[in-house]
């Protein structure tokens, strides 16, 4: 599954792990999003990378919560 938010393209990993997504611009790959578990972080320049972002929810969002924020970029 592919998604576009800001002329960015997320790119879903596979059916294993439906909430990782690699992250690329018009050049190339530029980052690694994961969100599992009410936990999102950021890996630049991709996976293994170093870390620029992770924010721990207090609850697990819904799938109807993730489909909306998703459709609001």
């Amino acid at each position: 599954m592919e998604r576009e938010i800001s002329g960015l393209k997320f790119v879903n990993e596979g059916s294993y792990a439906p909430e990782q997504y690699d992250v690329f611009d018009d050049i190339g790959i530029i980052a690694y999003v994961r969100y599992r578990y009410g936990k999102l972080w950021v890996e630049y320049p991709w996976v293994n990378g170093e870390e620029i972002i992770r924010l721990i929810s207090a609850r697990k969002a819904t799938k109807e919560e993730k489909e909306e924020y998703f459709n609001e970029r």
